[in-house]
């Protein structure tokens, strides 16, 4: 459904092509929270990944000075103008047919009312317009240029997706010293009521698109990498009902030669939830909130204890910072954490900060559960040999991660062996349940299942701004024979991937990748079936059914990848069904099949291509094998709709294909 004027768009169908101002997408109905489960409990999810009406969501708070809002730390149970923190649950929100359910409305900002500078549409590597979302963006440059939204929907915080120029200037060692910030004015109705705190320090990235590490943080070639979020502190806004106007406007005040505004998360939270009976507390050993202490230690002997008396750890509203100054190797600045419940008062309000925000897993037999908070990390640059991830490691049996907010880490979740040596011989993470998290502005992955996950399911999530793929899963064979296996990626939604696919299937048995969207990919695939990175190769059905891909591929690697595609780098792919799929304006090809290994039982039905951008089905000169399509419609005005470059793999046609 899409409606003009701020052309609101229900995620239940497609992003159009430059044209999306609203996303429409739907957590949990009530807004407070939810209970954790206990380790080694059961909780239950219902069939289709819709949400659980006993599981509300929460929110995550500002950031401070760091660049991610501007919650006041004397404040901490209301705005910075003195208003009381929210009181009521949003509204139930619909239910999305593909993609996640969020809380919020997403208005695009070119396709708002503003004074600045329209920038885009733009595919090219480097240019800012080409990494944001539709593809084009707005720019205020001068001293009282803005851009405006009128609200649809009654709102009370905003979330705000954002680029500023390098003011970092150089790469550091992480942890990294502090960053210069700047500001920019938030009005409602006219009035400027809050300013919201921008920094570079998670941004900006030089060279390829292979750059990374330290050194591409030095200023060089093709700046990429270019965006990062901002936002609003809980009640720091007050209430905005359905009508009222939010302007963002550079003023005098404000620092930063321009500002591009992407776009903006309106949300309505609901009021933080309480502390459970009988938990402990980690301010009970310690962790203080709001202020510039190191609660590191105090937040570990809370783990630790809670472990050994078996009872959920709370975390309180509030900011804790999570450094361990004390530790010199950065590698050990984490928390450690096995068969142990933490609960917060909800993603908005509960958030754990800084370098040492960070979950260490060691227990391939315990269970975890975790929900309700935010982890914002101080990662500055990749570095995969540090790991530096929200949680690392493995959750071994039926732990549950519910409604978490993760940014600025290499990777959110890599859900691998972590201490425990290869060769992997037994499933590490069984009947992990990932519902309702939110990954974004990451140099690495969003989540990598890896390392032999099993029977697990991600669900209801939402990614952005992701450094690599953003959700995936890795049968990686260099750690030993057992593939991951029967694990769920569904309804999920991934924007904005500034490198690599938004999803990834990398070997293994039985996998599912269904109703789940993707938009706006800088480089690479939406999805990507691969027997690439020594993956174990798949086995059994894999099953890639009612996924919509909107503006996906790029080039990478000296190749033009396509919307879809199918890689048969290492080893053979084999027994995958694709039906169901919609593929809007992709970048190059829509269907992309090469490697030089053999590809067989591949089977298409049903698949709706729209403007692609060179070609609607291409195979590649090193490909072997055969696919068999049926019910595949390519509609272009423009393009070939296929280009077969070797006679090594055949196109087995069946009743229904149009426009090739």
């Amino acid at each position: 459904m899409t409606r003009n004027g701020l052309g609101l768009l229900l995620v239940s169908t497609v992003w159009l092509s430059g044209a999306c101002n609203v996303v429409v997408q739907f957590e949990s109905p009530d807004g407070g929270g939810s209970t954790p489960c206990a380790p080694g409990s059961t909780c239950t999810t219902p069939p289709g990944g819709n949400p659980d009406p006993g599981n509300p969501n929460g929110g995550m708070p500002g950031t401070g000075s760091d660049g991610g809002g501007t919650q006041d730390p004397n404040m901490p149970t209301g705005g910075s103008d003195g208003s009381m923190l929210p009181t009521n649950p949003p509204p139930t929100m619909p239910t999305a047919a593909r993609g996640a359910t969020l809380p919020y409305y997403e208005y695009e900002a070119e396709s708002a009312t503003t004074t600045g500078t329209v920038i885009g549409p733009s595919e090219t590597f480097g240019d800012p317009a080409a990494e944001a979302s539709g593809r084009r963006a707005v720019k205020l440059a001068a001293a009282g240029q803005n851009v405006e939204f009128k609200l649809d929907h009654a709102a009370n915080t905003i979330v705000v997706r954002y680029s500023i120029p390098d003011m970092q200037r150089g790469g550091q060692t992480d942890p990294a010293p502090a960053s210069p910030t700047t500001t920019l004015g938030v009005y409602v109705n006219g009035v400027r009521k809050t300013s919201l705190t921008m920094t570079s320090r998670y941004m900006y990235v030089y060279g390829d698109a292979d750059a990374q590490g330290q050194g591409a943080k030095n200023p060089g070639a093709t700046p990429h990498h270019v965006y990062d979020e901002a936002h609003t502190a809980p009640g720091e806004l007050g209430e905005l009902p359905a009508g009222a106007t939010v302007r963002l406007q550079k003023d005098a005040m404000d620092g930063a030669d321009f500002y591009i505004v992407d776009l903006v998360d309106f949300e309505q939270i609901g009021p933080p939830l309480t502390q459970p009976a009988g938990s402990l507390s980690i301010t009970d050993f310690g962790a203080t909130a709001n202020d510039a202490s190191d609660d590191g230690p105090a937040i570990q002997k809370a783990i630790d204890a809670a472990r050994t008396q078996a009872k959920v750890l709370w975390i309180p509203a509030g900011r804790f910072e999570v450094r361990f100054d004390a530790v010199s190797d950065p590698k050990k600045k984490n928390l450690q954490v096995a068969n142990v419940a933490l609960q917060g008062a909800g993603m908005w309000y509960s958030t754990l900060h800084g370098f040492g925000a960070q979950f260490k897993l060691s227990d391939g037999n315990a269970s975890e559960a975790f929900a309700d908070f935010a982890i914002f990390g101080d990662v500055t640059y990749r570095d995969d040999n540090g790991g530096y991830a929200g949680f690392d490691g493995p959750f071994g049996k039926n732990s549950k991660i519910t409604n978490l907010w993760i940014e600025h880490e290499n990777v959110g979740m890599w859900i691998g062996h972590g201490p425990i040596l290869p060769p992997i011989n037994t499933s590490l993470t069984q009947g992990l349940m990932i519902h309702g998290v939110r990954v974004r502005d990451t140099y690495a992955d969003g989540i990598n299942l890896a390392n032999a996950t099993s029977n697990s399911i991600v669900e209801q999530s939402h990614f952005r701004n992701n450094g690599d793929d953003a959700l995936v899963t890795w049968s990686y064979a260099g750690d030993g024979q057992l593939p991951c296996k029967n694990n769920t990626l569904r309804f999920n939604t991934v924007q904005t991937v500034w490198r690599a696919n938004c999803f990834a299937l990398y070997g293994g048995q039985d996998n599912k990748l269904e109703d789940n969207m993707c938009a706006d990919t800088s480089n690479y695939s939406g999805i990507l079936v691969s027997t690439g990175f020594t993956a174990i190769p798949f086995s059994g059905t894999t099953s890639v059914q009612r996924n919509t891909l909107t503006r996906a591929g790029g080039p990478h690697y000296g190749q033009e990848m396509g919307a879809l595609r199918f890689f048969a780098d290492q080893a053979a792919i084999t027994g995958i069904l694709v039906k169901d799929l919609v593929i809007d304006s992709s970048m190059y090809s829509s269907l992309h099949f090469g490697g030089s290994n053999q590809m067989t039982n591949i089977t298409i039905d049903g698949v709706q291509v729209k403007d692609y951008g060179t070609v609607g089905i291409w195979v590649a000169s090193e490909a072997h094998g055969s696919a068999s399509l049926s019910n595949v419609a390519l509609t272009s005005t423009r393009n070939l709709g296929l280009k077969n470059d070797t006679t090594a793999f055949t196109l087995q046609r069946g009743a229904g294909n149009v426009g090739w």
